[in-house]
């Protein structure tokens, strides 16, 4: 079994199996059961949604297209350890002709942490399933009705270049921090990810990356750090590897209560090496060929507006990345530049205006190519929201999405402007406090 499938078998399993153990938690006044028989103390929050949207792409006629879908989430009120579950996911079919097969979306993310007085652990899965290049959202399809403001993004960082294409997207993390004093702090983080195209129509990758990071608090309003991360890229299918070694350092700022600014920058030295391996020899032997070191400068800054009603972030990212996660010439080793911003403005307590957009631009780092493979994309969506009493609410939203390339681009790829203008209904009940 492709390893793509074994995640989605694990991953619909999951999700079958908390359905199946929430639904009847409640077993008495304030109690509630959980897995195996053990009791749960947390909070629990789902919604419901029903969407219709038109989705005009190429000067062609709009497709009418129905969503299903919905979100879950749920913390634990434990302060030393701390479970945290975030679902969210749909369906869509076509209204026109009523197909809707491979429209299956889902995105689910585990955390948990364990503190103790001066120290803190924690390990977290994301597993994604996807129809096309994740966007807007926590389940990053546009039009479904879902929050999309705040800055969120459904978008992989692996995936710089819109496409219509499934894709499994599956990253696990381990984090470590230790307090040194009251100022001084030391952490340490291991990430393993992969990348599946079941179709075969984009490129695959595996991401293993390793990172060590100092903090020192100046006073209350001002901390610094100095980071250092080494990742390693592989490619099924093909001889390429990459490695990138990157130095940040890294200034805090709480202008006041409301506003927040952060700055890290530092060199990036990237490695790409071909391996080949000749079978006529025996053993057989390994052939490696390495290209010259690249160097270049890492950045990543964001700036942060909440207050009451309005909450504003912007960020800008600059990095060598594996892939673009689509096939075409120049899309193993890509240098990524990506500005994304999101804006949520509540007015009242029944009607809100949401917006999010990104920029990305992706350049491909083989020899030969740098002038010609630059691609950019650029996709931004609206979205109102009005509640209908206490538990349902009616949404609007516009999307567009535009790409352009100086390479010929697959077929499954975006090409000039897609727009998605949607409307729908809510269901969101009051949150289920489950206790001991």
């Amino acid at each position: 079994m492709k390893p793509g499938l074994i995640l989605m078998a694990f991953f619909f399993t999951v999700s079958v199996a908390m359905r199946a153990q929430v639904a009847p938690a409640a077993t008495g006044p304030g109690t509630a059961t959980g897995f195996g028989g053990v009791q749960l103390d947390g909070v629990l929050h789902y919604d419901l949604r029903y969407a219709q949207t038109v989705q005009i792409s190429g000067g062609q006629d709009g497709q009418l297209m129905s969503i299903v879908s919905g979100d879950a989430g749920y913390t634990t009120l434990g302060k030393r350890r701390l479970f945290t579950m975030q679902y969210g996911g749909g369906y869509s079919w076509s209204l026109d002709d009523g197909s809707g097969s491979g429209n299956l979306y889902q995105r689910l993310t585990l955390s948990q942490e364990v503190s103790g007085r001066r120290w803190k652990l924690m390990g977290s899965d994301n597993v994604s399933y996807f129809y096309e290049t994740p966007t807007t959202g926590f389940s990053g399809v546009p039009g479904s009705g879902e929050p999309i403001g705040g800055g969120g993004s459904g978008s992989s960082p692996n995936q710089t270049i819109l496409a219509t294409t499934r894709n499994v997207d599956n990253t696990s993390s381990a984090l470590y921090s230790q307090q040194l004093d009251h100022a001084t702090s030391l952490g340490g983080v291991f990430t393993y990810g992969i990348l599946r195209f079941p179709d075969s129509n984009g490129q695959d990758s595996n991401q293993v990356l390793v990172g060590l990071q100092i903090s020192r608090r100046l006073d209350a309003r001002n901390s610094i750090q100095a980071q250092y991360s080494y990742a390693h890229y592989s490619f099924p299918g093909s001889v390429t590897t990459m490695d990138t070694h990157t130095v940040m350092f890294g200034y805090l700022r709480t202008w006041n209560r409301y506003f927040k600014t952060t700055v890290f920058l530092g060199p990036e030295w990237t490695k790409m090496s071909n391996v080949y391996t000749l079978s006529s020899t025996s053993p057989p032997t390994e052939i490696l060929t390495q290209f010259p070191t690249m160097t270049g400068l890492a950045l990543n800054a964001s700036a942060s507006y909440i207050k009451r009603s309005t909450t504003a972030i912007v960020s800008y990212t600059q990095a060598d990345t594996g892939s673009s996660g689509a096939l075409g010439q120049g899309q193993i080793g890509i240098g990524s530049r990506n500005v994304m911003l999101g804006l949520t403005q509540q007015f009242g307590k029944k009607f809100s205006l949401q917006a999010t957009g990104a920029y990305m631009r992706s350049q491909s780092l083989q020899q030969g190519l740098q002038q010609s493979a630059v691609t950019t994309s650029e996709y931004g969506e609206a979205q109102a929201t009005r509640k209908l009493g206490r538990y349902f609410s009616v949404f609007a939203n516009y999307t567009v999405e535009q790409q352009s390339s100086g390479i010929p681009l697959p077929a499954n790829a975006v090409s000039g402007v897609y727009q998605v203008i949607g409307f729908g209904l809510g269901y969101t009940p009051r949150d289920i406090r489950l206790k001991k």
